[in-house]
């Protein structure tokens, strides 16, 4: 595709974002934030033609739907409006419960743009002048956060200690915990045990090991460190991971030498080098015994520092335990091997797993050493050829380890980085061949054949695909055999072959990547491309009864069962500590108490339905496309049966959430729409205060580095942290214009882009440029198993939202 920019694209864009704009005062009934009122509105206008010709006035919305309609913006990000809206709900009501409501939410979004000062002035409003509120309570924990954020840590566990005066028994072992901190932070060590204490009370408990840790540091620093270690031995016993423990022995050390008890103290810090060598107190721990010339083992001493990353001093500690114990089972070389790696020493790396591999091969990291030593070949020497055969060697000495076939199966890849396809298929070949139940022979065939592909060895690739397809076990693979075995077809002349190898291949998956892209090349279209109209508008509570008939009727529900509520479920605990959570904006744990309840009931069609409802009213999306997931799995649907069900279902599960922000993204950035909620699927299912465990945040899954290098280069938002990542118009605009950015960068390639998003664009461009413009080889010369599955996803991503939200112009 390319990066010119069309006429109907922007017309397209243009016409949804006026329906939006158009019905602005609807925003809480386009996806429910929150639970609505009867008199709201449940539907938008969907014809861009009527709003423009015929625009239909609306009166001034009431207090309770510009409080939902504020909300709305809050929990999107947009706190200019939302603050505007919650404005004039407080000068244009009467009632003291909305002004309060009002006033709360003007304060929240305060706390979101840190400006703390004109929270805790909204928040204290409220206790002056609506002490007889119904949020009242949830203004005390706010301004108590607020106060923690300018040091006022008294004011702090003041206001957590009357949030749980006044709403006790829900959520009090956090807030509680919170009151502690709150406490220890103003030196009133005595009020932190308290509220610590209490919180070990509390139903249920705060966690033991981490309660013990804070009530040891509090008497620490009330110089009682008898009962300090104490309370951190109690610690250590209970807590349930080595850095826990770690932590336990090192403050309870340092208590002992407060108390002269030098050789307990050494204890304790020893048993920590000794057992729990990763965690990073236990690096202090070994630097507070070395200062105190305390004798280390030296190897022990060395795995400490190359955990710690103190590569230099580690492979010093080796070499003196090498020099003194040359007696020993080898695994001193694999460590010492690693820290000459991360020391950026790599023949010393190498050297070092040579010798582990030559003199023991009964140790327990011989394998790992052959992969290491290979991997330092290729990826920092340069030497391909060599890293190859150092795994050949492997395998033909030791073939039938656990490791051989991955081996063998890496091997291939390091020919295929070094461009050497001839050497890459045949050792692919060789995996079906000698290790037919390895779990990857069966891809490694598939990559032979996409080698001699892209050597034009196209007799010697059908061969290859043809087997594929004879082999294949599942849709998916039999559609991308056809798939390959048509373009093959196609390449040797044989056109009417190659249609109808791409029309097995449609009809062999019909949601899979393979056959919509069989499907694409069949039509002559681009598989990115969407030139149908697009209606964006759907009304859920309508389209509810539908869903609840389907559904008595498929897992015969009695009439008189209840479907509208929770049921039994709302006196669940969870289900009131998450509606806590959620009224203070801590959606990551309120999400993570419903996720539980979630868990439980998958078995339950109509819990799980109930669930669904209500996980939708307070905006979290990806728990309640995970729950429908499960009713149709309950129903026996697989991925294309699941299209048949009611269409309530398919518009959670692939729903325009956060509309306005991705149409205004869309029209920004010259994209459909539908390729951002696509890719917001994808990287977030929708859940806007996500975090992955390798620390991406947000509906667009950024690294913080990266989005500072884009609010660098577009000078917005204005005084960003990291923490704006949750705020989804920050992610979907970042996203976009990052989308772009590789766009452009990449000479117009959506494909490319999309790759370049998840796997970087120094990958994509090499990626890009062995394809040569054939978007059905850059799938499969792309070399992250991850990024392939990325785009294969958003691609049967962007199918399904074009049949649900697109139609004939």
């Amino acid at each position: 595709m390319t990066n010119q920019k069309t006429i109907a694209l922007p017309l397209i864009i243009l016409s949804i974002l006026i329906i939006i704009a158009c019905t602005f005062s609807d925003l809480g009934n386009l996806i429910p934030f929150l639970p609505k009122t009867d008199d709201v509105p449940e539907s938008i206008q969907s014809e861009a033609i009527m709003v423009l010709t015929n625009p239909t006035p609306t009166s001034t919305p009431l207090p309770g739907v510009r409080i939902e309609n504020a909300d709305a913006l809050l929990f999107a990000g947009d706190l200019e409006h939302a603050i505007q809206e919650y404005q004039s709900t407080f000068e244009q009501s009467n009632d003291p419960e909305m002004q309060a409501h009002a006033l709360l939410g003007m304060g929240r979004a305060y706390m979101v743009g840190r400006n703390y000062q004109a929270a805790i002035d909204a928040f204290n409003r409220i206790l002056g002048q609506h002490q007889d509120t119904q949020v009242i309570a949830n203004a005390h924990f706010l301004l108590a956060n607020s106060y923690e954020t300018i040091d006022e840590y008294l004011l702090a566990a003041n206001n957590y200690a009357k949030y749980l005066e006044l709403k006790p028994g829900v959520i009090d072992a956090y807030v509680m915990e919170l009151q502690g901190d709150a406490a220890s932070a103003a030196n009133d060590h005595n009020g932190a045990i308290m509220a610590y204490q209490a919180a070990l009370q509390a139903s249920p408990p705060a966690n033991t090991a981490s309660m013990d840790l804070k009530i040891g540091q509090e008497y620490a620093a009330l110089e009682d460190y008898t009962t300090a270690i104490h309370f951190y031995l109690s610690a250590y016993n209970s807590a349930s991971d080595d850095y826990a423990r770690a932590t336990a022995n090192l403050l309870s050390g340092r208590a002992y030498q407060k108390l002269g008890l030098d050789d307990q103290a050494y204890t304790r810090f020893m048993d920590s080098v000794i057992n729990y060598p990763k965690a990073y107190d236990s690096f202090t721990a070994l630097s507070i015994l070395v200062n105190d010339e305390i004798p280390v083992d030296e190897y022990r001493r060395g795995v400490v520092d190359y955990y710690a990353g103190s590569y230099k001093y580690a492979i010093q500690a080796f070499e003196r335990y090498l020099t003194g114990n040359p007696e020993h089972d080898g695994t001193v070389h694999y460590y010492k091997g690693l820290s000459h790696y991360f020391y950026d020493q790599p023949s010393e790396a190498i050297a070092e797993y040579d010798t582990l591999i030559t003199y023991y091969p009964a140790n327990t990291y011989w394998s790992n050493a052959w992969d290491k030593k290979a991997y330092v070949q290729w990826a920092v020497l340069d030497e391909y050829d060599e890293a190859a055969n150092t795994l050949l060697n492997y395998v033909s000495q030791a073939p039938y380890t656990a490791e051989a076939p991955a081996f063998l199966y890496k091997a291939g890849c390091i020919y295929e980085l070094n461009s050497d396809l001839e050497k890459a298929a045949k050792t692919w070949l060789r995996l079906m061949e000698e290790y037919p139940a390895y779990e990857r022979s069966y891809r490694a065939m598939f990559l032979a054949g996409i080698s001699y592909y892209r050597l034009a060895r196209y007799e010697d690739a059908l061969t290859i695909f043809q087997r594929c397809l004879v082999l294949a076990t599942s849709g998916e693979e039999r559609a991308r055999s056809s798939l390959w075995i048509g373009k093959t077809q196609q390449a040797l002349g044989n056109d009417e072959e190659a249609q109808a190898a791409w029309q097995q291949a449609e009809a062999a998956d019909p949601t899979d990547y393979y056959s919509i892209r069989a499907g694409d090349l069949l039509n002559s279209r681009e598989t990115l491309n969407i030139e149908l109209g697009t209606d964006l508008g759907y009304d859920l509570k309508l389209e509810r009864s539908e869903a609840e008939s389907w559904l008595r009727s498929t897992f015969n529900i009695p009439p008189e069962t209840d479907l509208t509520s929770l049921g039994e479920m709302a006196a669940d605990p969870r289900v009131l500590r998450s509606q806590a959570y959620w009224e203070l904006g801590l959606y990551t744990k309120a999400s993570s108490e419903l996720e539980s309840l979630r868990h439980e009931v998958t078995g339950d069609a109509v819990k799980t339905y109930r669930l669904i409802n209500h996980l939708l009213s307070l905006g979290f999306y990806k728990p309640a496309i995970l729950a429908c997931r499960n009713i149709l799995d309950l129903a026996g649907m697989d991925d294309l049966t699941s299209l048949t069900a009611p269409i309530y279902f398919t518009h959670i599960r692939f729903g325009a959430y956060f509309r306005e922000q991705v149409v205004s993204a869309a029209l920004d950035e010259d994209f459909h729409p539908l390729i951002l909620f696509s890719l917001i699927r994808q990287e977030s299912l929708f859940e806007p205060f996500i975090t992955s465990p390798a620390g991406a945040r947000g509906l667009t899954q950024f690294m913080p580095t990266t989005a500072v290098e884009i609010v660098d280069r577009i000078n917005w938002p204005p005084g960003y942290t990291a923490a704006d990542l949750y705020m989804p118009e920050v992610a979907i605009k970042l996203g976009a214009d990052y989308l772009r950015f590789q766009q452009d960068y990449l000479e117009g390639d959506l494909l490319a882009a999309l790759a370049a998003y998840n796997g970087g664009p120094g990958n994509a461009l090499p990626w890009k440029n062995i394809a040569q413009g054939d978007p059905d080889l850059f799938i499969e010369v792309i070399r992250f198993e991850e990024t392939q599955n990325y785009l294969r996803q958003i691609v049967e991503f962007i199918n399904i939202y074009k049949l649900v939200y697109t139609h004939p112009q």
